[in-house]
């Protein structure tokens, strides 16, 4: 009923609503690892510009964000890449009971993932885990600050290579990770949510990962 409900409305609900399609063990993580609601429609409407836009959201969880957008743009399409087969396992349950055909899932690094098959990019700070003891979600979480500025630099390159037009959105993102080559258009949310477009005529040599 509540996909349902969100399908008819078209527009966002309350996280409170929506999770309530997610085990109490999963809707604990919420508030801190899994995108709020009214953040996911603002970035749909700048991700999503065109029909058939393909976007990628980078560890994408218990895939609330993929089928967020699955059923609030009917005429994209969303891939979530996520390292915890479990979560994998709900996300696709989720879209298989509730017939969501346009979001996928995927259980692997991200780093394995071709870029240049999206046009738009979704990350919501998925490495934290890595250097925050507070945000270790299972006991796959490692804390290494090495593992940390490894999964930065291979996003960073992954992101550069990306074609000019790229659209990109982070959430609670430093952007000291993000290529040069991508502007900020705009940002919400007390500056915690980004928008980026890829422009090829920036200066790109002062890159922390390419000096």
């Amino acid at each position: 009923m509540i996909i349902e409900n969100l399908k008819k409305q078209k527009q966002s609900i309350l996280n409170g609503d929506f999770e309530l399609v997610y085990s109490t063990e999963i809707m604990a993580l919420s508030n801190q690892h899994w995108t709020p609601s009214d953040v996911i429609k603002e970035t749909l409407n700048f991700l999503c510009i065109k029909e058939n836009s393909k976007i990628i959201d980078i560890g994408s969880g218990v895939g609330k964000f993929c089928i967020s957008g699955a059923v609030l743009k009917p005429k994209c399409s969303f891939y979530g890449v996520e390292c915890r087969e479990k979560f994998v396992d709900i996300s696709i349950k989720i879209k298989d009971d509730y017939r969501i055909d346009n979001s996928y899932f995927i259980n692997r690094d991200f780093s394995a993932i071709d870029f240049n098959n999206f046009n738009g990019v979704y990350f919501f700070n998925s490495f934290q885990e890595n250097i925050d003891d507070k945000a270790v979600i299972d006991e796959l979480s490692q804390l290494s600050y090495d593992l940390y500025c490894r999964h930065n630099q291979n996003l960073y390159l992954k992101l550069n290579n990306m074609p000019e037009g790229t659209r990109l959105a982070t959430y609670q993102t430093n952007d000291i990770f993000i290529p040069n080559s991508y502007k900020i258009t705009e940002n919400g949310f007390e500056t915690k949510l980004k928008f980026y477009v890829k422009n090829n005529d920036v200066d790109k040599n002062t890159s922390i990962y390419e000096n």
